[in-house]
Formats: structure tokens, C-alpha cells, sequence
């Protein structure tokens, strides 16, 4: 009875090392798969970042000169309003008129700022969105690699099993 045993017994012992080998194998390849992963998805991510840090210099540029822009206003109408002190009525005109333009330009300004933070934002939410996916692309790689033949040498093993103790 014991030498009915044996030759399945070794048989098994032999399939759960092909197992181990096997698995160690797909573990390998699934760390080369990630490493390249990891350095094929930071250009997109680094082409992100630098459009982004342009936009952010844009924003601080645009509100300069919307600063600038203010002051050049301001010292506009004070020059005016020294250099027409003929009427009253000419002064109100004209600082109704100054005003109406400042207001017009910090619309304007404060439009295209509204407009490069979105884009800003629009980019992060893109880089996020690059790096959830890159994330779960490696863990499904790693899942089908590591424990796929795993699990089919092991079935095999315990079909082998199976048959010879049914002869």
C-alpha cells in the first residue's frame, strides 16, 4: 500500500515546486512590469506639472499687471483732475469715466484669472487621473501574475492526485 502512495507523493511534491518556481517567476516579471510602469507615467505626469506651474506664473503675472494696471489708473486720473480744475462738472465726468475703465479692465483681468485657474485645475484632476490608472493597471498585473499559475498548478496537482489514486 505505502509504495502505491509513493509515486504520487513524489509526483505532488514535484508539481508544488514547479508551483514555487513558477510563482517566484511571475512575481519577477510582474516587478519589472511595474518598474517600467513607474518610469514610463511620470512624463506624462512631469508634462503636467510644468504646464501647471506655467499657468500658476501666467495667474501671478496677470495679477501684476492688473496691480499695475490699477495704479497706472489711479495716477491717470489724479493727473487729470489736477490738470482740468475748470469745472466741476468736468471732474465728475471724468472720474465717472476713469472708473467705468478701471471696472472694465478688473473684469477683464479678473476673467482670464478665473479662466487659468481652471485650467489648473483641469490639469490636476488629469494628473490624478493618470496616477489612480497607472495604480490600478500595476495591481491586475500583479494579481494574474503572482497567484494565476499558482492556482492552476495547483488544480493540476490535485487532478494528478486524483487519478493516480484511482487507479
Amino acid at each position: 500500500m505505502a509504495l502505491q502512495i509513493l509515486p504520487p507523493l513524489i509526483s505532488a511534491c514535484g508539481k508544488v515546486a514547479t508551483t514555487f518556481i513558477v510563482g517566484s517567476a511571475g512575481k519577477k516579471i510582474v516587478d519589472t512590469l511595474q518598474s517600467n510602469n513607474k518610469e514610463d507615467t511620470p512624463q506624462p505626469s512631469e508634462e503636467f506639472k510644468q504646464r501647471s506651474n506655467g499657468l500658476k506664473q501666467e495667474n501671478e503675472v496677470l495679477k501684476n499687471k492688473i496691480k499695475e494696471l490699477e495704479n497706472d489708473i489711479v495716477t491717470k486720473e489724479r493727473e487729470h483732475l489736477l490738470s482740468l480744475l475748470k469745472g466741476k462738472d468736468e471732474i465728475i465726468k471724468l472720474t465717472e469715466h476713469y472708473k467705468k475703465q478701471q471696472q472694465e479692465i478688473e473684469e477683464q483681468m479678473n476673467n482670464r484669472l478665473i479662466e487659468k485657474d481652471n485650467q489648473i485645475i483641469s490639469l490636476q484632476n488629469q494628473l490624478n487621473q493618470l496616477k489612480d490608472e497607472s495604480i490600478t493597471n500595476s495591481s491586475n498585473q500583479e494579481i494574474y501574475f503572482k497567484w494565476g499559475p499558482t492556482i492552476v498548478c495547483v488544480i493540476v496537482l490535485v487532478i494528478s492526485v486524483l487519478f493516480h489514486l484511482t487507479k
